[in-house]
């Protein structure tokens, strides 16, 4: 999330929304009645922009890839600890891990350009990059940026798991831009 000359609190400032749906409802759902509740209590007005930026492209090697389409068609995706195999994700699309991949990134966002589609099963056995991690940190003329250790480490950890292949590059992103947000909500 970008905003342009936004007031110092938004970063700081903390609240609890308690809210319930008449009825269930899916996630995509309830995020425009999410947007409703912001825009009512605090004003809060936003755009969508796109914007060009650094990314990590997730595509497919002429090699192919290395994971297993999943039998879990449905819900949410499933993680375990095996003492062997590491992280096993089961179910996942591969949006979604890219997703969730941006999340832990935080500075550089991680797109899907992998053509692939449906839900996959695969391990993560983090411990076998980390060696590689601080040979990194450490081996460089100049300290490397946590950026630039944490991108090599994804790099490391999807080429080698997924057998997907990682590039960085600049391509337009679609940026939720605050246009206004007031400190205090209005009451209920």
């Amino acid at each position: 999330m970008v905003a342009d000359r936004r007031p110092s609190w938004i970063d700081s400032d903390r609240f609890d929304i308690i809210a319930k749906a008449d009825t269930s409802v899916s996630e995509d759902e309830m995020r425009p009645m999410l947007q409703t509740l912001l825009a009512e209590r605090f004003h809060f007005v936003s755009h969508r922009e796109p914007r060009q930026t650094d990314v990590l492209v997730v595509t497919v090697p002429k090699t192919g890839h290395k994971m297993t389409p999943s039998t879990q068609t449905e819900g949410p995706a499933r993680s375990r600890q095996d003492p062997v195999r590491g992280t096993v994700i089961e179910g996942v699309t591969l949006a979604e891990l890219c997703e969730n991949l941006s999340h832990d990134a935080h500075s550089i966002p991680v797109v899907d350009r992998t053509g692939l589609t449906g839900r996959f099963d695969f391990a993560f056995n983090i411990r076998k990059y980390q060696e590689a991690l601080r040979a990194r940190a450490t081996s460089q003329p100049r300290p490397a940026s946590e950026s630039e250790l944490l991108v090599g480490f994804i790099q490391d950890l999807i080429s080698g798991e997924l057998g997907l292949k990682v590039d960085e590059r600049r391509a337009p992103i679609e940026f939720l831009v605050i246009d206004r947000a007031d400190q205090k909500p209005s009451e209920n």
